[in-house]
């Protein structure tokens, strides 16, 4: 499903497989915590998000918080 907003893609620096999604082109205001963030793409309005994952679940979490997490599991490992 398209996302209807612009979409900034960052991926900490800090922790392996830590991503981030906002809609806030300004990675300062991001977790402190889990900084440095790295902007490695974007998602304009239309365009489907990466890994199939529901917009909708995603926009919820940048509306509440101003951005949502998620993780990447490392190949070859299996969803538990």
């Amino acid at each position: 499903m398209p996302v209807s907003g612009t979409i900034y893609l960052y991926r900490s620096a800090k922790i392996d497989g830590l991503f981030c999604f906002s809609n806030d082109p300004d990675p300062e205001k991001l977790p402190a915590s889990l900084s440095p963030w790295r902007r490695f793409g974007v998602v304009k309005p239309g365009e489907n998000l990466p890994h199939g994952l529901d917009p909708a679940a995603i926009t919820a979490g940048m509306r509440e918080h101003g951005y949502q997490l998620y993780r990447r599991k490392p190949p070859g490992r299996k969803r538990s």
